[in-house]
Order: C-alpha cells, then structure tokens, then sequence
C-alpha cells in the first residue's frame, strides 16, 4: 500500500504518516487499514491528507459574482473579470474573489480553505487558479515551480515588433519608495519574459502578443515591455495610460496544468474574443 500511495497518488511520506494517525486516515472500500495492506483491482482506496488552517489565514466571506471555468475536488478555476483583486489587500478586505469563494463554499455548508496558485495583478483578466486543499495546493505550486503548469497571456503593446519572438531575461525589483512599482536593476531578483506577435494594428500601432513567463514577478509583463520601448497599451505606471485603462492591456488566456492527484491533463482558454469585448482593445 506504501509503494501505490507513493507511486500513483503522488502521496508523500510526511503525508502518510499524518494519515495513520488520523481517524479512517487510509481506507480500502470504507474499512481501515495500514499502509501494510494490499488491495485489489476495483477496490477504493481513500487518504486523508491534512489541511489544517489557522483561524488567522481564513479570508472573510462576502458575497460577489464568480464565473466558474472549471472545478472538482480539489481546484477551481475562475475568469477573473479586469479592476478585482484575487486575494485580500490593503483597501480591498472585502470585494475580492478570494472573499467571494469563501462566501459561496460557506452557503454550501462546506469548509474549504482556497489558496491561489500564481497571482494575477488586479487590472489583469482571464483565468485564475485556486487549490481547495493543502496538498493540493504543494502539488500544484511544485508544477508552477517547474513549469509544468503553464500559462499564456494575450499582451497589447504599444508600436511595431522588429522580431517576430524574443525572450528578455531583465533582472528586477522594486523602486524605493514607492508603492508596487518595479525596475530594471542588475541586483534585482531573475525575471524572464517570452513573447510572440500575433498581430499588428498599423491603424493604432499596436502589437497583439503572446506572452510567457518563467518567473511571476511583480508587473513583470509590463516592466519588461515598457523597457523594451513597448508599454502595454493604456498603462499608467509605465506607459502612457491614466488610472484605470490597464485592463485593456493583458489577459491570462491560456492554462495548462495536471490534476494534482489524478495528473490528468487539463486544458483550458479565456477567448480571445471575449477580452476584446471587455477591454475594447481595438484590433
């Protein structure tokens, strides 16, 4: 039983010593058993996996939309809609997604803990993920950590591409002083950015990407199209935007990642069209 956990569930061993002190921690067909045991083909072998939360982590729940892409027992993926936080910060405590999932597991009767999996910047739409258990969330950060699981962004730049691909690896870090703003730095943390054109708006002169990262640093995307000469369309730290207009300029559209205990292949997409509708980008 030891080796099957280990081998096809992904169990680790912290994770099976928890469960033999847990009350029916390992299970075959309902009935207790050690890890000594073995089963047989068509038989249910069921873990509990620790996923302890201290009182102090628990987001608030308020009510608020959601637009549920996907969900089983140990994810969700939501269309995060452009101007809404994922998680609690200063100034938002209260009207985010992480408190509009605590609201809708709470009118379930449900209790259940989300934890994002590679944050998006609040101007930014498209598909983000959140684990629905600790272990699921190890699993699925170790695959973000790998590059595993994999995202893709659409990115509205400013003016024409001369290369048609391009990677740049620009260190960065934050500006002292002031708040959330990032920079180019040489002592700065590894940051590396891959994009490839779509399409040219000659019109407005503007450049649709595809965009992917191998870091998540902090308006990555951004920094490192404005320091290449091309800032995201309407971006007002580090364009030419005002407040507000950032949503029209990136979009998480793409998502690949395995099911953290099954390790089926999952695959899913924000169109294309819809953030058009949402953002006017103008192509």
């Amino acid at each position: 039983m030891n080796a099957l956990l280990k081998a096809r569930v992904k169990v680790t061993g912290h994770e099976i010593s928890s469960a033999k002190f847990t009350e029916d921690g390992i299970t075959l067909d309902g009935k207790r058993v050690t890890i000594k045991d073995h089963g047989a083909p068509g038989q249910v072998l069921q873990v509990i996996l620790e996923d302890a939360e201290a009182d102090r982590d628990k987001v608030p729940a308020a009510p608020g939309p959601l637009d549920i892409v996907y969900e089983d027992e140990d994810l969700i993926l939501l269309n995060k809609p452009a101007g809404v936080c994922v998680h609690p910060s200063h100034g938002h405590w209260f009207d985010t997604l992480g408190n509009f999932l605590a609201d809708y597991y709470e009118k379930q009767h449900l209790d259940v803990t989300c934890r994002v999996i590679g944050r998006l910047d609040k101007d930014t739409s498209g598909l983000v993920l959140y684990a629905k258990n600790k272990p699921a969330a190890a699993r699925l950060t170790a695959q973000h950590a790998c590059g595993e699981l994999k995202r893709t962004y659409l990115a509205l730049a400013e003016g024409f591409f001369e290369e048609m691909k391009g990677t740049i690896d620009w260190p960065m870090g934050p500006v002292p002083g002031v708040l959330m703003k990032q920079q180019i730095c040489p002592e700065g943390k590894k940051a590396v950015t891959h994009y490839e054109v779509v399409s040219y708006d000659a019109e407005n002169d503007r450049t649709l990407l595809k965009v992917q990262i191998d870091t998540g640093r902090t308006h990555q995307i951004r920094l490192h199209m404005a320091s290449l000469g091309h800032p995201l369309v309407g971006d007002p730290i580090y364009g030419h935007g005002t407040s507000g207009k950032t949503a029209a300029a990136l979009h998480s559209w793409k998502l690949v990642l395995c099911q953290p205990f099954t390790r089926e292949k999952l695959e899913f997409v924000a169109s294309k069209e819809e953030w058009e509708n949402q953002t006017d980008t103008g192509l």
